[in-house]
């Protein structure tokens, strides 16, 4: 096997513990010099390029913890072509939230215009080493020039620490109950077995249930690891509560299936998704504001997402599993969607109030039962949903008492 030879998946070696610690500090070192290429591209092709290229050729030793390596790869990748090719951060990223009492940087000051240009033509320090830094670790912007659209509200200036920590605990602790059960319930299926059952050989509604169920599963996970990392970074010192809007939205919100991906459902790729797209325009020479900007806009941001997503299933199965089709296929349904409001709105319907958001409700539930079990069938025919054991499992824990306690 040479050395641009992946092996196969059995074959892979342990992950070794400095590499993705490693990939990071490149990226943020990398944005941190001084803003010509030479030196940038220097850095990213002698250690940046390399050390994200070996990759796939480590393993975790966990299919779910592979396929989070692999989402890193994607979104790393992807927002370093955002942060060094398409955008001139020097001149764009700047923070307007400031620490503690201090008032916020207003829009339009002197202020603003002194933060616009204070890394413009500056070398390599520390203090910009910490200023890329913060922009790698602020996937969503909060607090910056940038903050992405659409977030949850933020907690407010002064917002009592330990009322923010005490929260996120409670909040951590319920979640890690909820993957628990989710966990114990889906070790008794066949699909979370080795080899694991095909999705598709259940009934149509089996199919749904367990697609479900696999989705609310990654959204308990997924709130559970952003509440402890909301704990350890509070805890630091270093960030603040208004510096962690909740990630996922309102349910309610969720009317259309735009509504979904633009307000309910987590906003941590926005920033990566919304450059390319906006790149796209660009290139293309479409005018803001007209119809071609927006639906190449939309596209574009579907396939960036589809593209980490396929990267983080290359790292589990060296293949797609469905994620093009299925983030292509939510762009086509909301295109279909805005011509029927259009219609709606054309003949005089716009304001069908609660009877439109019941039918957008049920669209939406309909669309993703749908569009979901070819994605989810796709991760759990190579193995995704086969669960790691918790740390500890506090409700198999509860279980074992309450059988005791009845024998």
């Amino acid at each position: 096997m040479d050395a641009f030879t992946l092996p196969p998946l059995s074959e892979r070696a342990p992950l070794p513990p400095y590499v993705m610690p490693l990939c990071l500090f490149t990226l943020i070192t990398a944005l941190s010099l001084p803003a010509t290429y030479n030196l940038r591209f220097l850095l990213l092709l002698t250690i940046a390029v390399p050390t994200l290229a070996t990759l796939p050729f480590y393993t975790t030793g966990s299919v779910s913890n592979d396929y989070w390596v692999g989402s890193s790869f994607g979104i790393w990748t992807f927002t370093a072509v955002d942060y060094l090719l398409l955008s001139r951060p020097e001149k764009e990223f700047w923070r307007v939230q400031r620490k503690g009492p201090a008032r916020d940087i207003g829009e339009g000051s002197v202020e603003e215009e002194r933060e616009k240009s204070r890394w413009d033509g500056v070398g390599w320090s520390v203090e910009k080493w910490l200023w890329s830094a913060g922009i790698w670790l602020a996937p969503r912007g909060v607090g910056w020039s940038w903050e992405v659209k659409n977030l949850a509200p933020k907690k407010p200036a002064g917002y009592p620490s330990w009322k923010f920590l005490l929260t996120h605990l409670l909040r951590a602790l319920t979640f890690y109950i909820l993957v628990d059960i989710c966990q114990i319930y889906i070790h008794t299926l066949p699909q979370a077995r080795d080899p694991p059952a095909l999705l598709s050989a259940e009934p149509a509604l089996g199919q749904v249930a367990l697609a479900w169920l696999f989705w609310a599963e990654a959204y308990v996970f997924l709130n559970l690891a952003l509440s402890f990392t909301v704990v350890l970074a509070t805890l630091s010192g270093i960030w603040e509560p208004r510096d962690f809007p909740d990630a996922f939205g309102r349910l309610r919100d969720a009317w259309s299936v735009r509504q979904f991906w633009g307000r309910t459902w987590h906003q941590l790729l926005r920033r990566p998704v919304s450059s390319f797209g906006r790149s796209a325009v660009r290139l293309l020479g479409f005018r803001k504001g007209t119809n071609a900007s927006s639906y190449t806009q939309l596209y574009a941001g579907f396939v960036v997402s589809a593209l980490i997503h396929t990267a983080a299933t290359f790292f589990i199965a060296r293949r797609d599993t469905g994620d093009m089709r299925f983030f292509i296929s939510q762009a086509v349904a909301i295109t279909l969607e805005d011509v029927v409001i259009a219609t709606a709105v054309r003949l005089g319907l716009q304001s069908a109030g609660w009877l439109g958001k019941i039918i957008g409700y049920l669209w939406v539930i309909a669309w993703l039962s749908y569009s979901l079990r070819g994605w989810v069938g796709g991760g759990i025919a190579v193995g995704l949903w086969v669960p790691q054991a918790l740390p500890y499992s506090p409700v198999s824990r509860a279980m074992e008492l309450l059988e005791g306690y009845r024998h």
